[in-house]
């Protein structure tokens, strides 16, 4: 079962999974014995996959449709924590909180109540839009298409974005990001130089023009210095320019590598490190990405 798709996403396809309505209490009445289990129609992934028996297959399958859900995540996302959340588990159904504030309890204020996990499914429509989109469709093609080093390089990034895309909390969300953007730009190579490599290549990548490519530059450095922040100094608080800038940075980077037509025929990492390679020797802001 997967929640947070309308019932109208039945029959649409996403890499390696098909998602189909089903009303369970058709077919499995008899094993069905929770009272809170959902009643009526619901939403479940299909997927093919290969093992030596049943429970390794049943393992993988939930692996396999993780993995898309959470690029499903990144590709639907609306606004960051998003609204739309894809998953196995029901994270759809309302929570509430309540405060109290006074000085005495004689003297307190009337019982405020606060709804939370206010999120939307994600309808067919927009759905469909979405693997219509270039990247999107690029995407599921690149699930379903032979594995390949460059493949997975995106594929695994695109799931740690999903994983920030759905993550309420400021600083998880704000590395989650961070951990895509670096392992899509910079892979393995992180031994030295790392905060300017990073900065250098998401600006030959993602910057329009010289102005831009500055820009980004800088940008992307003022992000890392956050992130190591975080990281080694336990420090809280994102402010929020900051998170809005390593989203359109990360879903940018994401975007390009996974649709413009000069990265399609990549199939190592090799490659990747070789077009990097020839922008950056050309001198600072000087190339500019022909699609």
């Amino acid at each position: 079962m997967v929640f947070g798709l309308h019932e109208t996403c039945d029959g649409v396809r996403f890499g390696r999974l098909k998602f189909l309505k089903v009303d369970p209490h058709k077919f499995d009445y008899a094993r069905i014995n929770h009272p809170e289990f959902p009643k009526g129609a619901q939403m479940l992934a299909r997927v093919s996959v290969d093992a030596v028996d049943e429970v390794s297959a049943t393992e993988r399958a939930e692996e396999v449709i993780d993995e898309h859900l959470m690029i499903l995540n990144a590709l639907c996302t609306v606004g960051v924590p998003s609204l739309i959340q894809v998953s196995r588990t029901d994270h759809v159904r309302a929570s509430f909180s309540g405060k109290r504030i006074g000085k005495t309890v004689s003297g307190m204020a009337k019982l405020e109540c606060y709804g939370h996990n206010r999120r939307m499914p994600l309808m067919g429509a927009e759905l469909r839009a979405r693997l219509k989109n270039v990247v999107g469709a690029r995407v599921s093609v690149r699930l379903r298409a032979k594995k390949c080093e460059f493949s997975d390089r995106i594929l695994i990034s695109f799931q740690f974005a999903g994983s920030a895309c759905v993550d309420t909390h400021p600083e998880r969300s704000f590395l989650m990001f961070a951990i895509a953007l670096e392992s899509l730009i910079l892979g393995s190579n992180t031994h030295t130089e790392l905060t300017d490599r990073l900065a250098t290549r998401t600006a030959h990548l993602i910057g329009r023009g010289a102005e831009g490519r500055k820009i980004v530059l800088k940008t992307t450095k003022d992000l890392y210095a956050r992130r190591s922040k975080i990281v080694h100094a336990g420090e809280y608080g994102v402010p929020q320019s900051q998170r809005d800038y390593i989203f359109m940075y990360c879903m940018a980077a994401l975007s390009m590598l996974a649709a413009v037509p000069v990265f399609r025929k990549f199939k190592t990492n090799a490659e990747l490190e070789a077009w990097f390679a020839e922008r950056t020797l050309e001198g600072p802001f000087k190339s500019r990405i022909k699609s």
